[in-house]
């Protein structure tokens, strides 16, 4: 999906406090990883419902939304994507959930601070769907499992390093000594 799509459903929004913010933060190429991860996730985001007015002039009402749910949450782990990107190769991606989950615990512990409610849920749910995808990700590729052979293999490989030194060390002493004393 290109960005000016996405750029047009997020004019829709012009109601949200993070409005401005959103904006350019879909208009900026550097964040494309970030919103291609939410677009995977949550699919694209609705454009708000259109106000509409009831009755006779002044003698009618307007009907104005703001569905903010939807385009919160998809901008909300947007951001958090280009930080924490979705998870892919478990050989390289396994070592960094531990320190992930770490960061985004932190994040979701300061959510208390947030004054708007509506920005708040949406930092929370996509929090909270980010640790999820994270944890699942370590399970279906059994991290655990992956990180401790990589650490037995390389204390393995470490070990095996010493003792060829170790050998030519005592070869190499040996062989000094023997020509020494011809």
């Amino acid at each position: 999906m290109a960005n000016t799509n996405l750029t047009t459903i997020v004019d829709t929004y012009g109601c949200m406090s993070n409005y401005q913010e959103m904006k350019s933060f879909f208009a900026n190429p550097t964040n494309a990883s970030g919103i291609q991860d939410a677009l995977i996730k949550y699919g694209t985001p609705v454009a708000n419902r259109e106000s509409y007015h009831t009755g006779l002039g002044f003698f009618g009402t307007w009907h104005d939304f703001c569905d903010w749910q939807n385009i919160g949450k998809f901008y909300q782990f947007a951001k958090l994507s280009v930080q924490l990107p979705t998870l892919k190769n478990p050989q390289v991606d396994c070592a960094s959930i531990p320190s992930a989950l770490t960061t985004l615990n932190a994040i979701l512990s300061t959510t208390g601070t947030i004054k708007d409610a509506n920005v708040k849920v949406a930092l929370t749910d996509a929090i909270n769907d980010k640790i999820a995808d994270y944890q699942t990700f370590n399970t279906q590729n059994s991290c655990a499992t992956l990180l401790q052979t990589t650490s037995t293999n390389t204390t393995m490989k470490n070990l095996g390093i010493y003792a060829v030194a170790g050998l030519a060390l005592v070869f190499g002493i040996a062989f000094a000594v023997r020509i020494s004393k011809k």
